[in-house]
């Protein structure tokens, strides 16, 4: 059989193997956090710079109203000059029947010139 020593010495190895390991192991997982840590702080202050960024690129509620104001302006000078406009206009009755006036008075004189064609 294998003597107290002879085991006393394995589980020594095995246990300096283990804690080797094990402090190892701690070492890197601990490096990797120190290193996800600096890349998470760096990614901070990027996603801090693009949200001014992206703040910096809106228009004001001030200075939406202010091309509001100005654009609701224009319209109604716009409807000032189509009532303007509108008012220089004549509607179709009217229309119709001053064409219909000048194709009589158009007709009388073809009548006249014909009669007088007529007695040449």
């Amino acid at each position: 059989m294998i003597s107290q020593d002879v085991v006393n010495i394995i589980l020594g190895i095995l246990l300096g193997l283990v804690s080797f390991f094990g402090s190892w192991w701690m070492k890197a997982t601990a490096s990797s956090i120190k290193e996800l840590q600096g890349s998470d702080q760096s990614l901070v202050k990027k996603v801090s710079e693009v949200e001014i960024l992206v703040v910096g690129n809106y228009a004001k509620k001030s200075d939406v109203d202010r091309v509001g104001e100005i654009i609701m302006k224009r319209l109604d000078k716009l409807e000032n000059l189509e009532v303007v406009l509108a008012s220089h206009y004549v509607t179709k009755e009217e229309f119709h029947k001053s064409i219909d006036t000048l194709f009589a008075k158009l007709d009388r004189i073809e009548e006249k010139l014909d009669k007088k064609a007529d007695k040449s």
